[in-house]
Formats: C-alpha cells, structure tokens, sequence
C-alpha cells in the first residue's frame, strides 16, 4: 500500500524527491485536499490532493494502526528499526514501479511531466491555473495561511462561475 500511495502522490501532488522524508500525517489537510511540507530553509511548500490518494492514504494510516506502527511520517522503511525513506529507498521504489507497469525507463524527471499532465487533464486546471499552483508550491511559513485564503477564494470563485 505504501508503494500505492508514493506513485500517486507523485503522480498527483508532485512532491520532490528530497521533500519525501518531510511528508507527515500531522500537515494532512484531509478536507481540503492538501498537505504541507516544511522545508530546512524556513519554506513551507503546499501540495494537492487527489480523491484516491487520499483514499490510499487512509489505508496505510488504517494498515498502520492496526499494526501498531506509530511513526509522523507517512513513508518509513524497516531497516534496523523504523526509518524515513532515503533518497536510495525512493529510487528504489521507482524502478520497482517501473518493473511492476513494465516500462523500460521512468525517472522522477518524467514523473513530473506526468504530474504536470494530469493536473491540466485529470484535474482540468488551466496553464494559467498550473503556474498559481506551482508559484504556490515554496513560501515563507509566515505566509502560509494568507496564500492558502486565497487559493480557497480561487477554488471558491471557480465554483460559482
């Protein structure tokens, strides 16, 4: 389930591999469709939600629960105890998923374009739409709750149109 939960949330959120380790069930705006990361230089960047991550999500905190595995991050390896997943697990993780869809090559560079892809499809966002998203990724942390206003307020004028 978890390796379920890693593709789509590249897949849907975009995440950088480097922020992956950062990703905790505490900053999971489950309402909202979002979640936050706190980054080493003060930033906190804002990812989005699909509705089966989401669903995918409950079933590893489920999965986890049942087992007893009390840990803030979503992603952990076993490996002398629980850890967050190095940067090595992850590609790892990704070649796995390659071998499993039968792929000769997928690399997080094209799990991007991918991201980019099914944002202006799936999520049917325009380009204009995709460079506020993306402009929003990385702020100040001082700043997070004003961006986040008005990213509602632009959901919520695209609702009334």
């Amino acid at each position: 389930i978890q390796l379920e939960v890693y593709f789509s949330l590249l897949i849907c959120s975009g995440v950088p591999k480097y922020l992956i380790s950062e990703v905790k069930w505490a900053n999971m705006y489950w309402t909202k469709k979002y979640f936050t990361v706190n980054t080493s230089n003060g930033n906190t960047c804002v990812f989005y939600l699909d509705d089966y991550t989401i669903e995918k999500l409950h079933e590893l905190k489920k999965y986890r629960k049942d087992k007893g595995i009390k840990r803030g991050q979503v992603f952990i390896v076993k490996n002398k105890g629980l850890h967050s997943a190095s940067l090595e697990t992850q590609s790892y993780w990704l070649k796995k998923i390659r071998d499993l869809m039968g792929y000769e090559r997928l690399t997080f560079n094209e799990m991007k374009k991918s991201h980019l892809n099914y944002l202006s499809q799936q999520r049917k966002f325009t380009e204009e739409e995709i460079k506020i998203i993306n402009e929003h990724k990385s702020f100040p942390s001082e700043l997070r709750q004003v961006i986040m206003d008005e990213l509602d307020e632009l959901k919520f004028y695209k609702r009334k149109k």
